[in-house]
């Protein structure tokens, strides 16, 4: 009898670029990856901290009331025996969160 397992290194199928959020608001960065064994992924910031409050969530990173420090490179790492891949995401924090306003033209907040 001849058994062959099929083995593939992770590979990131999906994942965001970039992301611009306001202070206070919330920011969610895709990450998704293929490979046998299915990959673990893990999130990372480079040159910093991760911030206090995110979460991991089937592969997507949530950061939670932004504060300008949480802006940066986060790196997704999809990782099995076979190998890893890495994936960059820029996430921008700048001005307050703006409440909802409808304006046909232009809008000045």
């Amino acid at each position: 009898m001849n058994l062959n397992v099929l083995s593939a290194k992770p590979v990131i199928t999906g994942g965001t670029e970039s992301l611009t959020a306001a202070l206070g608001s919330s920011a969610s960065m895709a990450c998704e990856a293929v490979g046998y064994p299915q990959p673990e992924i893990s999130w990372y910031k480079r040159h910093g901290n991760m911030p206090r409050d995110y979460s991991v969530n089937e592969g997507a990173l949530k950061i939670d009331r932004l504060r300008p420090q949480d802006a940066g490179t986060y790196i997704c790492n999809a990782q099995n025996d076979m190998g890893k891949y890495e994936h960059t995401t820029r996430l921008v924090v700048g001005g307050k969160a703006l409440h909802k306003k409808r304006c046909t033209s232009v809008c000045h907040f």
